[in-house]
Parts: structure tokens; C-alpha cells; sequence
């Protein structure tokens, strides 16, 4: 029916899922910074505060 996994197990797990993603998006975010910088595009690298989202969303 349902396969018990121990807490400990499913932290590892979840933690190897993590790294893994983690490392593929910095890869990824490499890629795009190389795109740009060989395309001349000038990206916005400012992060999106949250008290601006909610502005945007009240309006």
C-alpha cells in the first residue's frame, strides 16, 4: 500500500533534490549572464522587493 520512509531519509533526499536544482539554476543563471554579455544586453540584476510587489498587486 504506501511505503513508509523515515523522516531522516526523506530530509536527505530532499536536501540532495535542493543541491541539485540549486546547482542547476546558478548554471543557468550563468548562462543567461553569458548570453547577454555577448549579445551587449544590459540585464536588471536588482531583486524585486516584496513591498513593491504588493504595490503593484494593489493596483
Amino acid at each position: 500500500m504506501f511505503k513508509y520512509i523515515p523522516l531522516e531519509k526523506q530530509i536527505a533526499e530532499e536536501r540532495k533534490k535542493n543541491a541539485k536544482l540549486t546547482a542547476e539554476n546558478n548554471q543557468l543563471r550563468g548562462d543567461v549572464d553569458f548570453l547577454a554579455m555577448m549579445t551587449d544586453v544590459d540585464l536588471d540584476n536588482d531583486e524585486i522587493e516584496e513591498s513593491e510587489v504588493d504595490e503593484d498587486d494593489a493596483q
